[in-house]
């Protein structure tokens, strides 16, 4: 892209199968957005190009801060590209991997803002398709908001982009109808909402399966485990919704995202939500951060056991940068302060406390959200550093929802009775924790003519037919080549359990033909006039075979087949003969 225009680009976000996102700066607003720009390749495929344009309509005709907002469409270039608002967070994706599950607050929180979105997106009559993980992006100030309505559909328009009982969408939060190729409506979205919400409760996506079909089959055919199954946290209340959201049949699921919100906004309660709301941001945070806060002491005296009481003490210690010592005094947990993320400074109300010392503890995010299966690397990085999973460094929380996590410290000491009289001897691990298995997902990919395929540098195959890939999470550098075309290159981001897919179009390397002969003849490249010599621009073909033939009255033809190199000038000096 030309800097000098109205964006200037500042770095490559992404890349996907049909386009590449750009960080950018309007240049005549000096504000930072981002550039969506339809691979050049794609430039002149009608169907790519026609649902292009429908993403950029559909999301242009959306204002809502719960959707990602567009600023600018056009054609820059001979690409189509589209401007929309940068987003300064991280996707529900990349924020999942780090934690799962989620608190329950918190999620339904999140879930409660998506249905903001889509209620204003269900009444202006625009149905996402693809609502998933991915599709949702958290700013650093705790709004979630709907991006890429690529696969969007004008519910009052005539006509679609698609071919009717085409499948489009992701496979593991399609719903039964999308998966079955059936005309979809509003609620096809609130069912992948739902899948959305259940994974956030469980850390368990619910129709996984080790192939694209074993997945379709999962949607249409299998009853799910109930979230609580998983997730006994998860409250009665919650696991309700969360079954009628995903209701395969589309009469009994909640009819509007208004009336799942609202079923959200009734279990929690204004007071409950607006805590949530108030630690969303939280979950944009990395696993070990440091807080200063304060902890009652005593007034006098070493903490000791005894028949009223119990050790005071209990804290998280960081020693060196790569060494922790965790020092933990189970009977007191219910009695640490609450860590919070904005300027913490607890009312404490301790009946038995006569005076507040501050220390600092080295404290896990974790406290907000379930327990954690995997470390993930900081922000910025696509894959987790090499060596052994990260344990978790808290005992898991045993209230089932975050409402009780944030509730002000106890003002009395428990009961007696309730205390033991003797803290047990920390029990010795007996085995190594087994290794958690790769997380991994799918890439269907198909390139024509036809090319070979590696997959980090490593040749996985040939197409067409398609390739179907299984690769671990992460990064990976994809390859299409064949000798006579250029080789397509891109770096994917392959998401655990998700399909993604590439259907490429080489693009074909080109020669040059230098032809030097009598003036008059009419050069024929492949049976197609080409040209009468002297032929004053560049002869430029394909690489590979063609038959040349030139003609001219009153000489013999000349005809043979020529090989052209890619990227190499070709030099014919051809001399007819004339007839007697």
């Amino acid at each position: 892209m030309d800097d000098s225009k109205k964006f200037r680009i500042i770095q490559t976000v992404a890349s996907g199968g049909t386009a590449v996102l750009f960080k950018a700066v309007q240049t005549s607003l000096d504000r930072v957005v981002a550039v969506k720009r339809l691979h050049q390749h794609l430039t002149h495929d009608e169907n790519f190009t026609a649902r292009f344009v429908l993403e950029a309509k559909a999301a242009a005709s959306l204002d809502h801060e719960n959707i990602v907002r567009v600023i600018d469409f056009g054609i820059e270039d001979g690409c189509y590209q589209m401007v929309l608002e940068f987003v300064e967070g991280e996707s529900l994706s990349d924020i999942m991997q780090r934690w799962r599950p989620i608190k329950c607050d918190l999620a339904l929180s999140v879930v409660r803002q998506i249905c903001l979105g889509l209620e204003h997106a269900h009444a202006k009559g625009i149905v996402h398709r693809d609502i998933k993980p991915g599709n949702i992006m958290l700013t650093r100030t705790g709004i979630a908001k709907i991006t890429d309505f690529g696969l969007a559909k004008l519910t009052q328009a005539a006509t679609s982009q698609t071919a009717a009982n085409s499948i489009l969408g992701t496979p593991l939060y399609m719903s039964p109808e999308q998966a079955f190729g059936e005309s979809v409506d509003h609620r096809s979205d609130l069912f992948s909402l739902g899948t959305v919400l259940y994974e956030l409760l469980t850390g368990k996506q619910p129709f996984a399966s080790e192939n694209y079909m074993g997945v379709i089959q999962n949607i249409i055919n299998k009853e799910i485990p109930a979230a609580q199954r998983q997730n006994p946290d998860v409250p009665d209340e919650v696991a309700a919704i969360v079954d009628k959201a995903l209701d395969k049949n589309r009469d009994r699921r909640y009819q509007s995202a208004r009336e799942l919100r609202e079923a959200i906004e009734s279990y929690l309660g204004p007071d409950r939500l607006a805590a949530a709301a108030k630690h969303v941001p939280a979950l944009l945070e990395h696993p070990h951060a440091t807080q200063v806060v304060q902890k009652p002491v005593p007034a006098a005296g070493p903490a000791r056991i005894n028949k009223g009481g119990v050790a005071a003490l209990v804290g998280f210690v960081l020693i060196a940068a790569a060494t922790a010592v965790l020092l933990v005094n189970p009977s007191l947990r219910a009695r640490l302060p609450v860590f919070t993320y904005d300027d913490p400074k607890p009312q404490l109300q301790q009946a038995n406390a006569t005076s507040v010392e501050t220390q600092v503890y080295d404290f896990d995010v974790s406290d907000l959200v379930g327990e954690t299966q995997s470390a993930s690397a900081p922000s910025g990085s696509e894959t987790a550093p090499d060596g052994p999973e990260v344990e978790q460094r808290r005992p898991a929380r045993t209230n089932a929802n975050i409402g009780e996590a944030f509730a002000p410290a106890r003002t009395t000491t428990p009961p007696a009775a309730d205390v033991p009289a003797k803290s047990a001897p920390p029990q010795e691990k007996t085995s190594e924790p087994a290794a958690p298995s790769a997380r991994e997902g799918w890439l269907s990919i198909n390139a024509r003519p036809n090319a070979e395929i590696y997959t980090d540098g490593v040749y996985t195959g040939d197409t067409p037919p398609a390739l179907s890939l299984k690769l671990k999470a992460g990064q990976h550098k994809i390859e299409c080549r064949h000798p006579r075309y250029r080789t397509y290159t891109e770096h994917i981001k392959i998401v655990a359990g998700e399909l993604s897919r590439r259907d490429v179009t080489l693009e074909k390397l080109k020669g040059i033909v230098s032809l030097a002969t009598q003036e008059g003849a009419e050069f024929y490249v492949d049976g197609v006039l080409f040209g009468i010599t002297p032929i004053m621009k560049p002869i430029e073909l394909d690489a590979g075979p063609h038959m040349v033939t030139l003609q001219k009255v009153g000489f013999f033809t000349w005809s043979s087949e020529i090989t052209v190199e890619p990227e190499k000038v070709l030099p014919l000096k051809i001399t007819l003969s004339p007839r007697y």
